[in-house]
């Protein structure tokens, strides 16, 4: 399944870093935008792997720029106000579709993420600390929906 194989992917990523690997990631969509750039920036990943090894100390990668990023923006946030807004105490004080609504905007910028990420991310937009069973039920639904 697609969960499974993006954590096989980002474990053997884990796995080889921790070994001293280096990763230069291409975004298929970046891919398909503009090939040559992205030729030009595995080149030069390439070639501080290679100073990196020589040196026998790596050196970081470049990492890009935020204006460079291959991944898509996700645009502005909708209106879901944080918690401790305006009577927005907890959980149950958000409709179901305020919920889908903010899951469907953090899925916006096309990054692949488990549900788990996904609830995550939505509890920190929400200003959530803990998760309890409600936050946790009631975003995973949010999730489930927002992914038909």
């Amino acid at each position: 399944s697609a969960y499974t194989t993006r954590d096989r992917d980002r474990l053997r990523q884990q796995v080889l870093e921790g070994k001293g690997w280096r990763f230069h990631r291409i975004w298929s969509t970046a891919w398909f935008r503009n090939r040559n750039s992205e030729l030009d920036k595995a080149e030069q990943a390439w070639k501080w792997a290679v100073v990196a090894s020589d040196k026998g100390d790596p050196p970081a990668a470049p990492q890009p720029t935020p204006s460079s990023s291959p991944s898509p923006s996700r645009g502005p946030r909708p209106r879901v106000p944080r918690k401790g807004t305006r009577g927005y105490n907890g959980i149950t004080d958000y409709s179901h579709a305020q919920l889908v609504e903010l899951v469907h905007w953090i899925k916006s910028d096309t990054l692949l993420r488990t549900d788990d990420d996904l609830i995550r991310e939505a509890m920190t937009e929400l200003g959530f600390k803990r998760s309890g069973k409600r936050i946790s039920d009631a975003l995973r639904r949010a999730v489930r929906h927002a992914q038909r």
